[in-house]
């Protein structure tokens, strides 16, 4: 990542970052083991990336897992936890939002292609309404999570995050790339509650997966019924309620 002029760097007590600003949280969850061991052992080595606010806390851009990790230490005081210090690069106020979101887009790893498909369908609708076009996104956002540039598949996430957003999403969908969350469109929002709950209690993603939806949305249509009836069907049903299976004999019995 580039650093400008304009930036700034200092060290900030815990309690000068507004953590509650979580715009640009795009990914969240906790830090891997190997991030905390480098934390524990070596402190921040790159540095938190902040913005200026005139009159309040600094709004974090990048580095909320670790600001989360550095202030939950357990066996310290809430004064120790507010006192603790991290190195930040502080952009300035003057920074237009658009630019923000491209600098965000540039902390991105690309190397990793294991984007949760939900969270990257909610960052999209995000740039979507700062006005930014499909065009735009499909050429400067989608390659940084591993996605082809299509301004179709930008068109595709943002209708998949408008289904997703009608429905309470397991753990186990938030694990999925887009790839594997992209064919839930087939199926109609009446169905797709079930549909979702499959995937928690299948426990499988990537190609069987897929292969899964593609065969319900087949059996579906064979029968002239919709894809949560056919979840209904007690000979389904027994299968997937038998919690002595596991699941990969539950999958190959389906």
């Amino acid at each position: 990542m580039k650093k400008t002029p304009a930036w700034d760097f200092l060290t900030l007590a815990a309690d000068q970052i507004d953590t509650s600003e979580t715009r640009f949280n795009w990914f969240p969850g906790n830090l891997s083991t190997e991030n905390r061991k480098s934390l524990g052992q070596s402190g921040v080595r790159i540095p938190l990336l902040v913005q200026a606010v005139p009159g309040k806390k600094h709004r974090i851009i990048d580095g909320f897992k670790r600001i989360s990790w550095l202030t939950s230490n357990s066996g310290a005081s809430v004064q120790q936890k507010q006192e603790t210090s991290i190195p930040c690069f502080i952009l300035p106020e003057s920074i237009p939002e658009r630019e923000v979101v491209f600098i965000r887009l540039e902390t991105l790893t690309t190397s990793s292609s294991n984007f949760s498909g939900v969270h990257v369908g909610r960052v999209l609708k995000q740039l979507h309404d700062l006005d930014f076009t499909s065009e735009e996104i499909a050429g400067q956002v989608l390659p940084r999570f591993g996605q082809k540039s299509s301004a179709r598949l930008v068109r595709q996430l943002l209708d998949l995050n408008n289904v997703l957003e009608t429905i309470a999403l397991h753990e186990s969908l938030l694990r999925l790339g887009c790839e594997d969350l992209l064919p839930l469109l087939k199926f109609s929002r009446t169905a797709l509650t079930d549909v979702a709950a499959l995937c928690a209690r299948m426990e499988v993603g990537g190609k069987k997966w897929r292969n899964l939806l593609q065969v319900l949305d087949e059996v579906s249509r064979l029968r002239d019924i919709s894809a949560d009836e056919v979840l209904k069907l007690p000979e389904i049903m027994e299968i997937i309620g038998r919690s002595s299976l596991q699941a990969p004999v539950r999958y190959s019995l389906l």
